[in-house]
């Protein structure tokens, strides 16, 4: 009777079933589901006029051992400096993004927003931290992997900022500690000319647990992150760890960049200027002694297992 009090889990192991008889145990199915996301749009638009596409921005390419200038290319300043501020923003948009498809544009059609690699994590393991050891970072992947994963294949990447790097590195000094000598890989050198320094980067753990640890610069933007640590008076992002865990099935990865089939647009409007030098006498969109160039991409991140990945978050007291 103890067996069926509300609230008793049940689970089915096999079947059996009496000699001659014409029962059989049936295969079970998980409950079909099926999730939805959105793509991002991203644009961005740049006037360039005359004088400003005439302004170079050069660099020069060395050898493999950096001492002897190969070969000098030249880009269009302004034309550089787009392309870096629009891959900044999309790079912003894939970490930082939230799902929205209430938000009007100018035409009045909503403005469709996926999620970003944050918020499709917000189901995952997230657990808030005071202090980085290795016990916690064991215990923490050991969570995320058992009853998930096999033990061959926990191969798992964080992302953090550089003071996170750096309290890893502290908290993986702190446990290896008892098994440094001075013969270790931390000393250098010999004589007089000693070199003493290393930095810790990747953990295996127990169980077929392997860390690797990756530095994500957005999480050490001071223009976007504003809170800031009160004793180091650095982000407190930049202590954030976001555990992805890439393998997947059948070749294909636990985590993908995806973009819509002919999503990505690059066009020009021309003036007197184009884009290829002064308009000696082509066509023109407008008077202007300037081209524009807009760019208009849609993408997002996919993320199958969200059980197999996590974040780490410092909170301070």
């Amino acid at each position: 009777s103890d067996y069926t009090k509300v609230g008793v889990q049940w689970s089915k192991l096999f079947s059996v079933y009496e000699e001659g008889g014409d029962q059989s145990g049936s295969t079970t199915y998980a409950k079909p589901m099926k999730l939805r996301s959105n793509l991002s749009t991203y644009r961005k638009e740049y006037s360039v006029t005359g004088d400003a596409a005439n302004q170079a921005l050069v660099t020069a390419l060395m050898d493999a051992e950096g001492k002897v200038y190969k070969d000098y290319k030249w880009l269009k300043y302004a034309e550089a400096e787009y392309w870096i501020q629009f891959y900044k923003e999309k790079e912003r948009g894939l970490w930082y993004n939230k799902s929205s498809n209430t938000v009007p544009g100018a035409n009045g059609r909503a403005a469709r927003t996926g999620p970003g690699v944050q918020e499709l994590l917000k189901d995952s393991h997230v657990h808030f931290y005071s202090t980085l050891t290795e016990n916690l970072i064991r215990e923490y992947l050991l969570d995320i992997f058992f009853g998930r994963v096999d033990m061959s294949n926990r191969n798992i990447v964080a992302y953090t900022g550089e003071y996170g790097m750096l309290a890893f590195h502290q908290a993986m000094m702190n446990a290896s500690s008892p098994f440094l000598t001075t013969d270790s890989k931390f000393i250098s050198g010999e004589g007089q000319n000693l070199e003493f320094g290393g930095q810790f980067v990747k953990y295996r753990g127990p169980n077929g647990i392997t860390l690797t640890l990756r530095h994500n610069p957005i999480y050490d933007d001071r223009e976007i992150n504003f809170k800031q640590h009160s004793g180091l008076q650095v982000p407190l992002e930049s202590m954030r760890f976001t555990f992805l865990d890439f393998g997947g099935e059948n070749g294909m990865s636990n985590i993908k960049y995806v973009h819509k089939k002919n999503g990505y647009k690059l066009g020009y409007v021309s003036g007197l200027q184009t884009p290829y030098g002064a308009n000696k006498g082509g066509l023109m969109s407008n008077a202007k002694d300037a081209y524009t160039m807009i760019v208009h991409d849609q993408c997002g991140i996919q993320i199958d297992g969200v059980t197999r990945c996590g974040e780490l978050i410092l909170q301070e007291n």
